[in-house]
Formats: structure tokens, C-alpha cells, sequence
């Protein structure tokens, strides 16, 4: 006699969890991140114009064309401004200038920032425990026990967020001690201020 082995209760859960995973993912595509926008994080404008930098301290590595900022670091580009315990700033060698891409991008290759990372725009806010951007690729990545990136009412909480701007495309990942996290208000919906207590 033949007895039939049942799938255990386990791998539909695992399944209803990555089927979860899959549905948020393009719930922040379409609306965590507006559809008015090209690109995820409108008015992020680092390598874009000016960068100025106000640190305690400060060490030039020529050779390698770095700066290290140290101590109460805040780095202003355009409407960006980026605080951090610690900065580093990569710049692109003379000579190597690309021929397309947004103004100012030829000098400035990459950005990293640790400890208590606040990024701040007129359009989002992130926070996490360090920070790099690439301005060729033009992507940004968040990590650290708990990374958010606010936008609005719109909340996403992980311990790595990646933001590609080329693609238009944000991943989140959790680590063991917590699952990501994503509040949204829908633009039809949004927290009522005045709702009873």
C-alpha cells in the first residue's frame, strides 16, 4: 500500500514569503519611488555641480586622487547634503574625462561615507551605517543594521538597500534578525492628519 508524502507546511510558507517578496518589489518600483520621476531618488545630486566639504579633518592622498574628511563630515552638492562620521571622496584622474554624463560627473568618481550616515534632499531622506555611490553607474548603496530610505510617508527599511538610477530599479534585503520592512501610502490614500487618537 502506497502512502502519499505530503509536502510539508514549511515550503508553502517559504513560498507565500518569496511571492511576498517578489509583489513588493514592484509595488516599490511603481509607487515608493513616483512614476513623475525618471529615476528613483529625484533630486539626489551627488556628482552633479560644486561639492563642498566641511570636516574637522582632513587628509589629501594626491597619488591616488582620495580625500578622507573626518569628524562631523556634512558634503553639500546642489540640494544633497550628506552627514557622516567619516567621508571618503574618490576623484577621476585627469585626462579620463567621460564623454557623456551629468555636469560635473568628470571629477567626481566615487563616494563613501561611515557612521551615522544622513543623506537629505527635498524630495527623500536615507539613513544608514554607511553609504557608497558610484557616479558612473550611478548607484547608490545602503547598509548597516537598520537602512532606511524615507520618501514622503513612504518608508523601506532593510539591512542593504541598492538603488540603481540607470535602471530605475531599488533592491532591498534583510538580514537574520529582521525581514524588510515597506510602509506605503498610496497618492489616492495618505495618512490622515486628522484622524482620531
Amino acid at each position: 500500500m502506497e502512502t502519499r508524502k505530503e509536502k510539508p507546511a514549511s515550503s508553502s510558507r517559504i513560498a507565500a514569503r518569496v511571492m511576498a517578496v517578489v509583489m513588493l518589489f514592484f509595488i516599490l518600483a511603481s509607487t515608493v519611488f513616483s512614476q513623475e520621476a525618471p529615476k528613483p531618488l529625484t533630486g539626489f545630486e551627488l556628482g552633479h555641480g560644486p561639492l563642498t566639504v566641511t570636516s574637522d579633518d582632513l587628509v589629501m592622498f594626491h597619488e591616488e586622487n582620495r580625500a578622507e574628511f573626518s569628524g562631523n563630515v556634512l558634503a553639500v552638492q546642489g540640494k544633497t547634503r550628506l552627514k557622516a562620521d567619516r567621508v571618503i571622496v574618490w576623484f577621476k584622474k585627469g585626462g579620463k574625462k567621460e564623454p557623456e554624463g551629468p555636469a560635473g560627473s568628470q571629477s567626481l568618481d566615487r563616494v563613501k561615507a561611515e557612521g551615522r550616515v544622513n543623506i537629505a534632499t527635498d524630495q527623500f531622506t536615507a539613513k544608514s551605517d554607511a553609504a557608497v555611490y558610484e557616479t558612473a553607474t550611478e548607484i547608490l548603496v545602503l547598509s548597516g543594521r537598520e537602512a532606511t530610505l524615507t520618501q514622503g510617508e513612504n518608508v523601506v527599511k532593510g539591512v542593504k538597500i541598492v538603488v540603481d538610477r540607470k535602471k530605475g530599479s531599488t533592491r532591498v534585503e534583510s538580514g537574520r534578525a529582521a525581514q524588510v520592512s515597506v510602509k506605503i501610502f498610496p497618492e489616492s490614500d495618505g495618512p490622515k492628519k486628522d484622524s482620531p487618537k
